[in-house]
């Protein structure tokens, strides 16, 4: 196996994925050479190809990074939930709050879904959704069992909804227009209660 350079910081790898983040977000896949990455992270290019082979693999990488970032603060997030209500309402603070602390990476995932790179390796954005919605159909589902939705709707809908009024909220996010601290109750709240007056 090829051994690293000798003088190379141990955390390089992970600084080669931030940067290489921010210039595909900023840039384009197309704009983004190697050269690049290299300069910005501070290291030579034989020591950026040692940890990804080709700008391909960097950017197969950085996107992986971006799709299971908030998984492990979500998981721990959804373990304390108590309800429905609260299990989609965690959901929501986990995302709205990883987007505060770091935009980038929804930055990258919303530049592929509008405006792709023809030249950037595929990138399967359907089924990335696809994933998202069963995520919130399994928080769904329990509360049919637990009597807090109907027995009739539909989850795959419902996850829909959801999510669309969670991913416009991050998409402002990211245009620099904060996330009211009581979004994630309004959100939940509008979908369980709906439009209609109370009766």
């Amino acid at each position: 196996m090829t051994q690293p350079p000798p003088s190379e910081p141990p955390d390089l790898r992970q600084r080669i994925l931030r940067v290489a983040l921010e210039a595909f977000a900023e840039r384009g896949y197309s704009s983004t050479s190697m050269r690049l990455v290299a300069e910005r992270a501070g290291c030579t290019k034989p020591a950026l190809y040692y940890h990804f082979g080709s700008k391909e693999d960097l950017f197969r990488a950085v996107f992986e990074q971006c799709r299971t970032g908030p998984e492990a603060r979500l998981e721990q997030a959804l373990e304390c939930a108590t309800s429905t209500r609260d299990r989609l309402q965690r959901f929501a603070q986990v995302l709205f709050e990883a987007v505060a602390n770091d935009p980038m990476p929804m930055n990258l995932v919303l530049s592929l879904q509008a405006r792709p790179d023809q030249a950037q390796p595929a990138v399967d954005m359907a089924a990335f959704h696809h994933r998202g919605v069963q995520r919130v159909v399994e928080m769904l589902r329990p509360g049919i069992d637990a009597g807090e939705i109907r027995d009739d709707v539909d989850l795959a809908e419902a996850a829909e909804l959801v999510l669309t009024a969670v991913h416009a909220r991050i998409y402002l996010a990211t245009k620099g227009i904060p996330v009211p601290a009581d979004s994630p109750r309004r959100i939940v709240d509008l979908l369980f209660e709906g439009l209609a007056p109370r009766r």
